[in-house]
């Protein structure tokens, strides 16, 4: 595994800003100005192409311990940066994988499910006590937050533990949240398709997910120690949610949750859409609609792998999945003038709620198109390229037509 500069990316410009904010000190050796170090290492990171599995903290904590370095004696050089990153990078990954707990909690009401589940190498217990040390190391920073924040931690969310593993706190931490986070983004996935339109009027805000993340996550080594070794806070906290009860909605719940894991594994391009599942449950957490509007469009443009295209390939694609494409082409445009209006000019209609649920509805249906329909395409960009297809049966008839007799043309 080695990290590497992007195509199409000049690192040397940010390396040249980085060298010329070096000053000397007082014992011969060289550091950086505060305030340009931390602008311009924060910048060099994206244009760096550290190995996928390498998490975020820990590449970024790689290349500043890097630069810190080699800055302290002589200037910068591209090729030796990347050679002592990359020396980094396999030290790292020499490290001896560790045991961890990461301890949190979901809006489920207490009492109402007791369930382990497993995600690959993780167990998920939901609605488990944690052990009494672990619980007294959580419980001591609860109350240290609630000290200094005015939120209040819930007290009848379900308690949640991940199993995890990881040569840092880092590595496991990020591996157990994103497993709750697929299993979540799943459960809210299937209930949320059974409202297709809300419009509240004189009820303030409500969350659209039913399960959402507790405020506090706190991460725990077990071998050798029982200790905390790095806890967190959930930035889309605001309030408490209301409570989700599992009595009696468990069993066919996780029926249709593992049918569809299975379809999704299937997938060769199974990472992209559980992310598109992960970031569509994140922007529905979000009291701000206006925010989560932005993120759920983001989906729709992944989901139609249109990121780096224009707005008319993202509708065309969006609305090929629909029996009357040409009234959704209209629907999606409404929606992108939407995005539009929040994006350039800041604003928001007050209708937002409503314009949220349609652009939802659009995006759980892609999401559908891609694992359900037994589409067997090796990556995203060959799957996007159905929705590029003409809408009538008849026209796609003819065109395969065509196109045989081009074949048996070539192939004499």
């Amino acid at each position: 595994m080695n990290a590497s500069r992007y195509t199409n990316t000049n690192i040397q410009t940010l390396i040249d800003l980085l060298n010329g904010s070096r000053v000397k000190n007082k014992d011969g050796n060289y550091s950086y100005e505060a305030f340009q170090y931390k602008r311009f290492i924060t910048l060099l990171y994206d244009l760096i192409n550290i190995p996928k599995g390498i998490p975020e903290m820990v590449g970024r904590e790689i290349l500043s311990k890097t630069v810190l370095t080699i800055g302290k004696e002589k200037l910068l050089e591209k090729r030796k940066l990347l050679r002592e990153i990359n020396i980094r990078i396999n030290e790292h990954l020499s490290l001896p994988i560790m045991e961890y707990r990461l301890i949190t909690s979901l809006s489920i009401k207490t009492g109402t499910l007791k369930t382990i589940i497993n995600i690959g190498d993780n167990k998920i217990f939901v609605g488990y006590p944690p052990e009494k040390e672990l619980l007294e190391e959580r419980t001591k920073i609860i109350s240290d937050y609630e000290s200094t924040t005015s939120i209040i931690t819930p007290k009848d969310y379900s308690m949640i533990i991940i199993t995890s593993k990881g040569r840092t706190a880092h590595e496991a931490g990020e591996d157990a949240l994103e497993k709750l986070e697929i299993l979540r983004a799943l459960w809210n996935y299937l209930l949320n398709q059974k409202f297709s339109i809300r419009i509240s009027y004189g009820m303030g805000r409500q969350y659209i997910n039913k399960i959402l993340l507790g405020p506090i996550h706190t991460l725990h080594q077990i071998n050798p120690h029982k200790e905390v070794q790095s806890y967190w806070f959930e930035p889309v906290f605001q309030k408490t949610n209301k409570l989700f009860e599992m009595d009696g909605k468990f069993n066919e719940l996780q029926t249709s949750y593992n049918k569809i894991r299975k379809m999704i594994n299937k997938l060769p391009y199974s990472d992209v859409i559980y992310k598109s599942l992960i970031n569509y449950s994140k922007a529905l957490d979000n009291l701000d609609y206006s925010t989560g509007y932005l993120q759920l469009w983001s989906v729709l443009e992944s989901l139609t792998d249109t990121g780096n295209q224009n707005y008319e390939t993202t509708i065309r694609r969006a609305s090929f999945i629909y029996k009357d494409s040409e009234i959704m082409t209209q629907i999606l445009n409404v929606l992108r003038l939407q995005r539009n209006k929040i994006v350039h000019i800041n604003e928001s209609s007050y209708q937002i709620e409503y314009y949220l649920f349609e652009l939802k509805n659009s995006v759980e249906l892609l999401l559908r198109f891609h694992y359900a329909k037994g589409i067997k395409c090796k990556d995203i960009h060959e799957a996007s390229r159905i929705l590029d297809l003409p809408r009538s049966t008849d026209v796609i008839n003819e065109q395969i037509k065509i196109r045989n007799y081009a074949k048996r043309f070539r192939s004499k």
